[in-house]
């Protein structure tokens, strides 16, 4: 086994060479792999970054939408307050100014009674001036 033969060198060789052939292959494969899956990593991480920016734009959306929420409730509760109190000062005003008028109907009912009794009283003396007066015109 010293020696092969010159035709055992060149089978060799062509062996060799095409073992190279399908490393270099392998290798190029390889590498193409390679930069695939760094791609693939890349576009994942891209993937993940843009899911990740959605959910805290999102979540920081709901926050702001939360306070509007809790905003516009409690200026809504205030308007709900501010309108209740002004129904009661109203409905007070209006107690008030029905018992306000209520006197002041007694008075002028007692007014009109007493003018009533007046004027009853007036002509009377009216009707005694009438009279006094027909008879001294027509004593004259």
């Amino acid at each position: 086994m010293a020696d092969t033969p010159t035709s055992m060198k060149a089978v060799q060789l062509d062996l060799r060479q095409e073992l190279r052939a399908y490393r270099d292959q392998d290798e190029a494969a390889h590498a193409e792999i390679l930069i695939k899956l760094r791609d693939y990593e890349t576009a994942m991480l891209v993937f993940n970054a843009r899911n990740e920016e959605k959910d805290k734009a999102e979540q920081g959306l709901r926050k702001k939408v939360f306070a509007l929420a809790v905003l516009f409730m409690s200026i809504l509760s205030g308007l709900v307050a501010w309108a209740a109190m002004e129904f009661n000062e109203l409905h007070h005003d209006i107690s008030s100014n029905t018992a306000h008028f209520r006197e002041f109907q007694a008075i002028g009912i007692e007014w009109g009674d007493a003018i009533d009794e007046r004027a009853e009283g007036f002509k009377e003396d009216i009707k005694q001036l009438r009279h006094r007066l027909n008879t001294h015109q027509h004593k004259e």
